[in-house]
């Protein structure tokens, strides 16, 4: 669990009981354990230069609490040991020596204090190390606070229960004191919290993040970058991706999961997730249902080298996806680990599965993997991230996994945006004042947002592309039926498509807005005794002369055309806005009288 998540494990109470555990058993036993003097010596000390050194030695911050947790469990193991089993230079003359039992008694102070202190630290200078000075500090403090707790909380409450005195009117002054500073750190918290929160990043050209590659956003001001390496950690997007030992397919929408013209999956594991801000940031306007299908740690593949619930979980959701009629699958192409860039067999197998289902792919091209954690790197040199980036040809070689594939699947659009992840050839970890990874190899939440207009592009593309091939695939079909249907009604087009009005639309709240891939229609005459019919996904909007009304939006699949217009009684005219490729083949016609 720790390599899948190790936040999630570091505070999951059932990842810990083995720690409990062991305490408990030789509390059980130690008393009838006799050892030999020199092992009970070579035990205890061994126990407390492993105690004193793990946090040198390890990683403890990714590592636990993992099998690298036996050692310090081991090495308190060895010293309680020890100490039931004294010799005249063992451990505990030290460790029992009245210095050490007085901060003994404030220990658990110590470990509640040292932590607030220390994100305290952390919010203050902007950083996530501590060094030899700063964290000798924090120990001093942690030490003081705790002994102002023990006599002015601990030993007070201790002697109230002994003396039969009510704790709350002992504690009464305390309590006063306690509120007020959670009142004053939740103030702060909030404050600092919605200051970045509150910065809007679509279009932001103070923070262009990905976009600087533009000419419109390559010259931003030189700022703090977005977010704080504080933050940074929990800058994740926030769809729901199935946690490790989990096999079961789930499926989130986002985006317009009422009204949609398309259906967008997003699948795969972590990587495929970080994009998933990238595509809500242009999802509604789109009118597109997005739907996020990952899981941690489980790449989309047929590989059966994998954890057992991330095999079952591949086997069964392409079904799942085609079940949605998606209309696209968004995933990962390829893997990059510090330039060796590969495709697996069992992703081009999942991608031919998809095809089975007609079933288009857009494939993305890996984000760059670094050596080290870039928040760490950029905390130790002051920010600086020339220090932290390298240049592109140390992440990428000339060629891409996917450009050397002799027979890459029909179904699938390749993409690569690597130009956007290292601009100049240089892979930046700050780009357009915005920290681009939150550990080695995962985009931020807001870098990912500021990827939307460039993955936008290719997605429309590929939709209206596919939208264009169905319309005309069922044109045929449709033809007799809609001819069958139309000889009982009137055959003239109501909408001039002479008269269109290019690049503009009216919304729900009838105000004209501009786009450049939308079309609006003059007003059109309109009577609540006809029924009206559009064969075409459109915006209508009804008037009473110049007095807007409402607008309705008409939309569905192939199959749901084509649309009966509801009858809006006091509406005497209506313009419908369409986008562009309906220009064509859009009908407006009375059905009947």
């Amino acid at each position: 669990m720790t390599n899948q998540n190790q936040p999630w494990a570091y505070f999951d109470t059932s990842a810990r009981l083995w720690e409990f555990a062991m305490g408990g058993m030789l509390m059980v036993f130690i008393f009838r354990i006799k050892l030999p003097n020199f092992l009970s010596f070579l035990l205890g000390w061994v126990g407390l230069l492993a105690l004193s050194t793990t946090g040198l030695i390890f990683d403890v911050g990714s590592n636990f609490p993992g099998y690298i947790a036996l050692i310090p469990v081991l090495a308190a193991f060895f010293m309680l040991l020890a100490g039931q089993n004294p010799t005249h230079f063992g451990v505990e003359k030290i460790l029992g020596s009245k210095p050490m039992i007085w901060l003994g008694g404030l220990s658990y102070g110590i470990y509640l204090w040292h932590w607030p202190l220390l994100i305290f630290y952390y919010e203050i200078f902007d950083t996530i190390q501590v060094g030899l000075f700063p964290g000798a500090l924090i120990i001093l403090v942690s030490i003081f606070l705790s002994y102002l707790v023990k006599i002015w909380v601990e030993n007070p409450l201790n002697n109230s229960f002994k003396s039969g005195k009510s704790a709350l009117k002992v504690f009464s002054p305390v309590l006063v004191f306690l509120s007020f500073l959670l009142i004053l750190v939740g103030v702060w918290y909030l404050s600092i919290t919605q200051e970045e929160s509150g910065i809007v990043i679509e279009g932001n050209s103070d923070y262009p993040g990905a976009l600087v590659s533009i000419e419109e956003y390559s010259n931003p001001p030189f700022l703090d970058p977005i977010p704080s390496l504080t933050n940074l950690p929990e800058d994740i997007a926030d769809g729901c991706m199935v946690k490790a030992g989990n096999s079961k397919v789930e499926l989130c929408e986002f985006g317009e999961t009422e009204n949609y013209e398309h259906i967008v999956t997003l699948v795969g594991g972590s990587k495929s997730a970080h994009w998933l801000p990238s595509l809500k940031a242009f999802a509604e306007d789109e009118a597109i249902k997005l739907i996020s299908v990952t899981k941690s740690g489980c790449r989309f593949t047929t590989d059966k080298d994998v954890k057992e619930d991330c095999y079952e979980w591949n086997q069964n959701v392409v079904q799942s996806i085609a079940e949605t009629e998606t209309d696209l699958v968004v995933t990962m192409a390829d893997i990059n680990q510090e330039k060796e860039e590969n495709i697996p067999k069992g992703y081009i197998e999942q991608f031919n599965r998809l095809n089975e289902y007609d079933i288009d792919i857009l494939a993305l091209r890996d984000s760059p993997t670094f050596s080290e954690k870039i928040p760490e790197c950029l905390s130790a040199n002051d920010l600086d991230s020339s220090a932290c980036g390298v240049p592109k040809t140390d992440l990428y070689g000339e060629l891409s996994g996917w450009d050397k594939l002799e027979n890459p699947p029909a179904n699938v659009t390749y993409a690569d945006y690597t130009d956007f992840f290292c601009p100049d050839s240089f892979c930046s970890p700050i780009i357009g004042n915005i920290i681009v990874y939150r550990d080695h190899h995962h985009l931020s939440a807001t870098f990912a947002e500021t990827l939307g207009p460039i993955l936008q592009e290719d997605v429309m593309k590929i939709l209206n592309n596919n939208l264009s091939d169905r319309k005309e695939k069922s044109k045929k079909e449709t033809e007799n039926q809609d001819d069958n249907e139309l000889s009982e009604s009137s055959e003239d087009n109501l909408i001039n498509i002479n008269e269109l009005v290019e690049g503009k639309w009216i919304d729900t709240k009838g105000v004209q807005q501009d786009n450049s891939t939308m079309y609006q229609t003059q007003a059109i005459e309109y009577s609540s005794s006809n029924q009206y019919s559009v064969n075409a996904n459109c915006y209508v909007s009804y008037y009473r002369g110049e007095d807007f009304i409402k607008t309705i939006r008409y939309s569905g699949g192939v199959g749901d055309l084509p649309h009966i217009l509801d009858d809006v009684e006091e509406a005497d005219n209506i313009v419908l806005s369409f986008s562009e490729q309906w220009t064509e083949d859009i009908k407006l016609i009375i059905e009947k009288n």
